[in-house]
Order: structure tokens, then C-alpha cells, then sequence
């Protein structure tokens, strides 16, 4: 089985929004057709950021996503706060 990376940087200009952010991001896995095979996003725990994954919800074919047709949303444990 071959593992596969994606990195990719680019500036988003502030102020930051969910919808900037989302169509950004979005963007990107379309380019790397990669946007039907997303099981995962990991995120830190921003509420810009759970805005931001209900909106590429709505832009993404969650019908053929790879997990059960839903995306999970998981939030790095470097930014959990207890």
C-alpha cells in the first residue's frame, strides 16, 4: 500500500472568516482530487474553524466521501484545552 502526503501553504489575507477559509481549503482538495476521498479534518479548536467544517460540508459530495458519507471533524490535541 502506497501512503500518499498532501502539504500545501498559502497566505489567506485577514480578517479571517469560515467562508474565506472554507473556500480556500475546498479549493485546494479539488486541485489535488482529493475532495472525494477526505475522511478527516483535523483543525484547532477555532469556532471560526467548526463554521468553517459545516461549510465544506455543504460544498463537498458527502455521498462519496470515504467514511460512511460523513466527515469527521477532530481537533488537534495540542490545542485541546482541560
Amino acid at each position: 500500500m502506497i501512503e500518499s502526503y498532501y502539504f500545501r501553504f498559502i497566505y489567506v489575507p485577514a480578517p479571517y472568516s469560515s467562508e474565506k477559509l472554507c473556500n480556500v481549503l475546498v479549493e485546494c482538495l479539488m486541485d489535488w482530487n482529493i475532495d472525494t476521498k477526505l475522511s478527516t479534518i483535523t483543525l484547532d479548536n477555532s469556532s471560526t474553524n467548526d463554521k468553517m467544517v459545516d461549510k465544506i460540508k455543504d460544498k463537498l459530495h458527502l455521498g462519496s466521501l470515504l467514511r460512511d458519507e460523513t466527515l469527521l471533524h477532530m481537533c488537534c490535541c495540542a490545542h485541546v484545552k482541560t
